[in-house]
């Protein structure tokens, strides 16, 4: 199945009419026939981003030389320390450059995933086993072994496969969860856990707090079901676990600051 799968597309020249999915390939380098500008790689629509180094013969080139390059390309573009590259090293076996080359741009903070022809690119054995694998067969699937498949290729550009689960460069990153301030934090679990079957005063507290809210609640300091019940409600309408218990996660929604 590969329902799951980001669907990429790469081409040497950003199209003049792209195809509508998840990623985009770019060229930042090496022996690439066209090297983007930061301007081209601005346009693109697709949500993630996989930059490329192009090195088909590596033996004639030098890694030191190579990784420079493509770092200080990477800040050219923008390109978010964390971000995943790829190395296309074609149908060439060199361990030892896709050795150096990867572990220096992991060290600035790169992730790299080694692109090449199915038949030849595990020979390489990239440090972290990330493998980006060209398979022709017409049908999108993914190669055995690899995390990304190259399996078509078009005249304008070839479409590739991706496990979700690989760091690219996210133009739409999820915005982080709001947290409460600590001594909020610190509040919320000095509060009582109350559930069905409580009484007392901090179960008035809970429904005096319910009724605040707009939901008409006996204020008699028993947590029965129609308490729990409109607990269970407002878990539900804040996307909190539904289980009608009043714990840290509950009380910021009552008290109006979660």
């Amino acid at each position: 199945m590969t329902d799951h799968l980001l669907t990429f597309y790469d081409s040497a020249w950003p199209p003049a009419s792209p195809p509508k999915v998840d990623g985009a390939c770019f060229y930042l380098g090496g022996d690439t026939p066209h090297v983007w500008t930061p301007a081209e790689v601005q346009r693109q629509r697709a949500r993630y981003r996989l930059p490329v180094w192009v090195r088909s013969d590596p033996a004639a080139a030098s890694w030191q030389a190579d990784s420079a390059g493509a770092i200080a390309a990477l800040h050219r573009v923008g390109c978010p320390r964390g971000s995943l590259v790829a190395l296309d090293v074609e149908i060439a076996v060199d361990a030892a450059y896709v050795r150096s080359f990867s572990r220096t741009l992991a060290t600035g903070g790169y992730p790299v995933l080694l692109y090449g022809s199915d038949s030849t690119v595990f020979e390489n054995h990239i440090p972290d086993r990330l493998y980006f694998a060209a398979d022709w067969t017409g049908t999108p699937h993914m190669a055995a072994g690899a995390q990304m498949t190259q399996y078509v290729n078009f005249k304008a550009w070839d479409l590739d496969l991706a496990l979700p689960t690989l760091p690219f460069w996210d133009t739409h990153p999820t915005p982080p969860q709001p947290t409460l301030p600590n001594w909020q934090e610190t509040m919320m679990h000095a509060l009582p856990v109350v559930a069905e079957n409580a009484t007392g005063p901090a179960v008035r507290t809970i429904q005096g707090l319910i009724v605040a809210r707009g939901y008409a609640c006996a204020v008699d300091g028993i947590y029965g079901p129609s308490t729990a019940g409109l607990i269970r409600t407002i878990q539900n309408r804040a996307s909190l676990t539904v289980d009608g218990v009043t714990g840290p996660r509950t009380w910021p929604v009552l008290l109006g600051i979660g």
